[in-house]
């Protein structure tokens, strides 16, 4: 059985309105980009003006498989609280001050990747600061081929994969979605939902990946988080 990575990206003057990927049989590949294509029509940010399509062969001996991360869920009321459930979990994998990193998940916004920041310092470490690195080449091994953003199952897929490279110790995620306030962080083996990450209607989001390691193994990270094909267990 033949596999494709399908990737879409949909924007209006300049500004990134919906991605999506997916990994399937090459059977699925027609139906799955009519589907994206009507996800990139009808987002909440608003309709599409520029809308790509991108399918790549990918060998079954090319995919790596991992186990998804276990789930929990952190009823925090406030942006306040999910800041203080932030700065607590990762104090538990080493990194003592937590403000850099809430600084950056806060004051950053609009990247079509994520920001590499150093679990040291909280310094950027990606090569384009305007671009970010692009979590990529994903799925879930039971995905299902619908239109609606499944943002609880499409979040733990992505942060499934990002932990599992090289040298990331923690993700934390925050939704452009305006309808969608529930954020969350991710370390080793566990990703935390928290409930209220923002306010109600806010289009601004972002996520940082949290790194530890040298300058000489973080271009292999990248290229895993980028170019990879990973398919997570749910």
């Amino acid at each position: 059985m033949g596999y494709y990575s399908i990737k879409m990206h949909a924007s209006a003057h300049g500004q990134h309105i919906s991605g999506a990927e997916r990994i399937l049989p090459k059977e699925q590949l027609a139906e799955m980009a009519e589907i994206l294509v009507t996800r990139a029509l009808t987002h909440p940010k608003g309709q599409a003006a520029e809308i790509s399509l991108h399918a790549t062969a990918v060998a079954e001996e090319q995919i790596v498989t991992v186990s998804a991360l276990k789930t929990s869920t952190v009823p925090t009321d406030s942006p306040a609280a999910a800041d203080a459930v932030i700065a607590e979990v990762l104090s538990e994998v080493g990194v003592a001050d937590a403000a850099p990193f809430v600084r950056l998940l806060r004051e950053v916004s609009g990247l079509r990747g994520a920001m590499i920041a150093d679990a040291a310092t909280g310094a950027r470490r990606e090569p384009d600061p305007q671009r970010g690195v692009r979590v990529s080449t994903f799925d879930a091994t039971a995905s299902s081929m619908s239109a609606e953003k499944e943002h609880y199952r499409e979040a733990l897929t992505l942060a499934s994969k990002a932990l599992s490279a090289p040298g990331i110790v923690a993700e934390l995620c925050m939704s452009d979605d305006p309808d969608y306030t529930t954020g969350y962080i991710a370390t080793a083996g566990h990703y935390r939902r928290l409930l209220n990450m923002k306010e109600q209607g806010s289009t601004r989001g972002t996520r940082v990946l949290i790194y530890r390691g040298t300058d000489a193994d973080l271009a292999a990270t990248i290229n895993y988080l980028e170019n990879i094909p990973v398919l997570v267990e749910l």
